[in-house]
């Protein structure tokens, strides 16, 4: 009976963790001596990416996060407590890292931290998992789009503590993507992490911080089937109206109507991307080709035209006229 049963008749688990919580003060920091860091490892499971808004420039993901660290409060001698090597203790009774993401942007409903259990071991190895889903901000470069990959920083550190208090590490080198949920417009090339040490002008300690860097690339069969053929369909058309005869009176309004199909294209095409003057997207320059080749050509069927009907009795055409067509 004294295998599953403690003091006051409770279970030898329950007896374990009124033990370990008695006298426990999750404000402290889980380390006998003050000056030693906590070590925190963290590592991160793509687990879907929700939306990539181009044109505000922010990316809507949910992840697994994983932390690990020791907790020199949350000991005991497995062999006293029926060889309990392991328990669950609810993530808000203990000490836990203040890790938050740095570019995240606060959204009403995202962003909130479930209220998981930890799994504490007896030597005092913490693991806490726990899933999240939030806002961040992502520079989108749309320079080659609808060719483009994209590179997403995630940067998550402590807020309160220095790195003379709180020591954060990346656990592997890369993130976990078995988990992760096919997304239909882009394609997860990899998941990196990598450590730095930023300095503040606030305070002379270093600040460490894991960057997760969510490199996709952009799937771009859509673009090519709904927007680039229909463009090379309107530009083959525009050039076949030179084989209309003039008399016809259809030539100039079957340009006309060409070009302004492409512009409705085009001002489609650029709601979606974000706003900037620093470059021309690949898309941008490619719209711009084809409407200069379709003005082109309504100006020449202008002049042919004009050639055809201003005249009631024409005259061959000039020498260097002929030369030149």
């Amino acid at each position: 009976m004294s295998v599953f049963l403690g003091c006051c008749g409770l279970s030898l688990e329950a007896d374990l963790i009124t033990r370990l919580m008695t006298g426990y003060n999750r404000e402290a920091r889980p380390v006998e001596d003050a000056s030693t860091a906590v070590q925190v490892d963290l590592d991160m499971a793509l687990a879907q990416v929700i939306d990539v808004n181009d044109r505000e420039q922010l990316i809507t993901i949910n992840v697994w996060l994983r932390h690990f660290w020791y907790d020199e409060h949350l000991k005991w001698n497995a062999s006293d407590y029926g060889g309990i090597t392991s328990i669950r203790l609810t993530s808000t009774t203990i000490w836990t890292p203040d890790i938050i993401l740095y570019n995240n942007v606060f959204d009403e409903g995202f962003a909130q931290q479930p209220e998981v259990k930890a799994i504490v071991n007896s030597d005092g190895y913490v693991t806490f998992l726990y899933p999240f889903t939030f806002k961040a901000s992502c520079l989108i470069n749309v320079e080659f789009f609808p060719y483009d990959e994209q590179s997403c920083p995630l940067k998550f550190s402590s807020w309160a503590y220095d790195g003379f208090s709180l020591n954060v590490t990346n656990r592997a080198p890369s993130g976990d993507l078995s988990n992760f949920i096919r997304n239909e417009e882009w394609t997860i090339t990899e998941l990196r992490a990598i450590r730095s040490e930023a300095y503040y002008s606030c305070c002379p300690e270093p600040y460490p911080d894991v960057t997760f860097y969510i490199i996709m690339k952009r799937e771009s069969l859509y673009y090519l089937y709904y927007v680039v053929a229909p463009c090379i369909i309107i530009l083959i058309i525009s050039l076949l109206s030179f084989a209309m005869p003039p008399d016809s009176g259809e030539k100039l309004s079957l340009s006309t109507t060409m070009l302004l199909a492409l512009v409705v294209f085009m001002q489609i095409v650029a709601e979606n991307l974000p706003t900037t003057s620093r470059y021309i997207p690949f898309i941008g320059r490619y719209f711009g080709a084809i409407i200069a080749v379709v003005s082109l050509s309504s100006m020449l069927s202008i002049w042919i035209l004009s050639f055809h009907f201003t005249n009631p009795n024409p005259k061959p055409p000039a020498t260097w006229l002929k030369r030149l067509l």
